[in-house]
């Protein structure tokens, strides 16, 4: 069958199993990778529906998790919303936000860390580190944003990596953060911590507290 043919008993059925609606472009490669030279929508392939559904399933755990969303977040290529937000403290398509371990001059144990938008700058997470007797050091715990309107989301998160009965000792926030993680751990019944130094090189960014 010539090309012309195929193409006009194909054009208006989605290649997608349905329900069906209205037919609509399909961009094959997302406009939040970036902008791609040459790249033309699909015609004729895709109905809305699937389309959405689509992108509010797969296109979004592929692009808002994991390494596509760090290199995203690290270069600053933004989709049709504007830059994703933050893959370090958004959970995305049920994926749990990134989490980035490394050890900073003059501790004993590893931290969590983030990386600034567009940029390769790297300082601290929001995070609070906590011992525990059966740990060999203690480990940091990240402070999501839904936790700061639901506590138990942050006693979810001790119990499963087994620190339940673990004690805070030193807190990373923002000066800004810092009253809202406060008001966290005294909610939990957890000791305030006294400010401490920063291992950071961007201390308008975050600040620390300590036991």
């Amino acid at each position: 069958m010539r090309p012309g043919r195929m193409k006009s008993v194909m054009a208006d059925q989605c290649i997608y199993p349905g329900p069906h609606g209205d037919m609509s472009d399909e961009h094959y490669l997302p406009a939040a990778l970036g902008r791609f030279r040459g790249c033309e929508p699909l015609e004729g392939r895709v109905c809305r529906p699937c389309n959405t559904y689509i992108g509010d399933t797969v296109e979004t755990e592929f692009l808002r998790t994991g390494a596509i969303a760090f290199f995203r977040w690290m270069v600053g290529v933004s989709g049709r919303d504007g830059l994703l937000p933050s893959p370090f403290y958004r959970r995305a398509a049920g994926m749990p936000p990134i989490h980035m371990t490394g050890r900073a001059p003059g501790f004993a144990y590893d931290l969590l860390w983030e990386v600034d938008p567009s940029t390769q700058d790297v300082y601290p997470l929001r995070q609070i580190v906590f011992e525990h007797q059966l740990l060999a050091e203690p480990r940091a715990v990240p402070i999501h944003d839904r936790m700061r309107d639901n506590p138990e989301a942050l006693v979810e998160l001790l119990r499963d990596w087994g620190l339940g009965r673990g004690q805070p000792i030193r807190v990373f926030a923002t000066p800004e953060e810092i009253p809202w993680v406060t008001d966290l751990l005294r909610s939990l019944g957890y000791a305030i911590l006294p400010a401490g130094p920063l291992p950071s090189s961007r201390p308008r960014r975050s600040s620390s507290s300590q036991r």
